[in-house]
């Protein structure tokens, strides 16, 4: 991914395998909320992709705010327009507060997923 940097201020991509069932079983209480649980179920695929999806959020904005932040801190919605997003479940800066919505790009293959998120400015 390329861009000026006067139109973006954070970066984040994460490459992960495709999950097993059983892994998928596992990670999903810890890295998806309880709305994800119910709208995307131990879905391998769909675990991947949000595990993926929130490891790139993390990669983009944690260096941003210069703090940690877990799982729990957003969670995969559908806008109106049914476009998959992040959507903060907490404030995390004073810029980055709950109910933000984010744009992951979301690159599904055999082997697995990539995901990227790019923050504007």
């Amino acid at each position: 991914m390329v861009g000026h940097r006067a139109n973006w201020c954070g970066l984040g991509v994460d490459i992960e395998q495709r999950l097993s069932s059983k892994i998928a079983q596992e990670i999903a209480p810890v890295a998806l909320t309880s709305y994800e649980q119910a709208n995307f179920g131990n879905d391998p695929l769909w675990v991947t992709l949000i595990f993926s999806a929130k490891e790139s959020l993390f990669k983009a904005l944690s260096p941003l705010i210069n703090r940690r932040f877990d799982f729990d801190a957003a969670e995969l919605c559908l806008n109106s327009h049914l476009i998959p997003h992040l959507r903060l479940t907490c404030d995390l800066a004073p810029d980055w507060r709950a109910g933000h919505m984010i744009k992951p790009l979301f690159v599904p293959c055999v082997a697995g997923v990539l995901t990227a998120v790019a923050l504007p400015v």
